[in-house]
């Protein structure tokens, strides 16, 4: 599996596993059942739960070198999938954006409210709202160089226009963007390659994973500044590609793949502990009451205890 989402209207957590979407039990993580989101497909999806209507988005994307093969470009498109796993045809958007010839799908899908929002694939970034109910309800949002890494929720007080928004990455300087309009703000990091990054409410600040053992806390706020931190003493391989905050518990969930470990660090005394026993993690879900790691194996769902 590569990406996963808790739909808390039917207590399900739905994961993308290739061109399928599964739904999985929110209690055992065993899978109850799937569908084929387009065919033909070659490549990846990447889904979201959508409150608004209790939807599940899968958007197709295609790694570059693939990008002139097979599929079309109305193939490279967002398609609606019920909570009872009953595909719908694609909303129409790979048409609508695709502006460039290097455009290869959607990297990454989040939602919001009544939106949903899209990152495009390819050389450029930019970050599309879109109303799945509503498609002349769009914003094409600002153009940037880089890719999505994901949505970080934020406190409506921590700034005057953007409720919410996520981070991108291009070289050492991640962009910030809100969900509403084309607000954004460039944050330098050098020398550090943050490849995701997670909004912490327990303390207002950010927090950015490299793929290895830099941990980046990062102050959005003026004056913009932030504190690198070492997760080698807790698991000397780590590279974390994902951080994920529960509320529940207040701390930082960080799925590190090749060592078969996921890190729970706590920002109150900024210390972790590395919980073993995964097979290959890459990324994490929350249901309501519960932790998984979301893995690259045979057994998409281990609970995290």
């Amino acid at each position: 599996m590569n990406d996963a989402c808790y739909a808390s209207s039917v207590d399900k957590i739905f994961g993308a596993v290739g061109p399928y979407v599964c739904k999985y039990n929110a209690t055992t993580g065993a899978r109850e059942g799937f569908v084929r989101v387009a065919s033909p497909l070659y490549g990846e999806i990447r889904i979201c739960y959508h409150a608004a209507n209790s939807t599940i988005y899968a958007a197709t994307w295609n790694e570059p070198d693939q990008q002139y093969f097979a599929l079309t470009w109305p193939e490279r498109d967002v398609f609606p999938v019920s909570t009872a796993l009953v595909a719908g045809a694609g909303l129409g958007l790979g048409t609508i954006y695709n502006t460039q010839p290097s455009y290869n799908g959607f990297r990454w899908i989040g939602s919001s409210g009544s939106y949903i929002y899209l990152a495009e694939g390819g050389v450029g970034f930019r970050p599309q709202r879109v109303n799945p109910t509503n498609i002349a309800d769009t914003n094409a949002g600002t153009v940037s160089a880089g890719f999505a890494a994901q949505q970080c929720g934020m406190s409506p007080t921590q700034f005057v226009n953007p409720v919410s928004g996520f981070v991108s990455q291009f070289r050492y300087a991640p962009i910030l963007f809100d969900l509403v309009g084309d607000w954004s703000s460039t944050i330098s990091v050098a020398p550090y390659l943050p490849v995701a990054a997670e909004y912490c409410a327990q303390n207002g600040l950010f927090y950015m994973v490299c793929g290895d053992t830099n941990l980046l806390r990062i102050n959005v706020l003026s004056p913009i500044n932030f504190t690198a931190l070492n997760l080698g003493p807790v698991e000397a391989t780590a590279n974390p590609c994902r951080i994920r905050y529960r509320t529940t518990d207040q701390k930082l969930y960080l799925p590190c793949m090749t060592a078969n470990t996921v890190i729970v660090w706590d920002p109150a005394s900024e210390t972790g502990i590395a919980k073993t026993g995964f097979d290959s993690p890459c990324d994490v879900v929350f249901t309501a009451s519960k932790a998984f790691a979301v893995q690259q194996s045979p057994i998409s769902l281990k609970e995290i205890i």
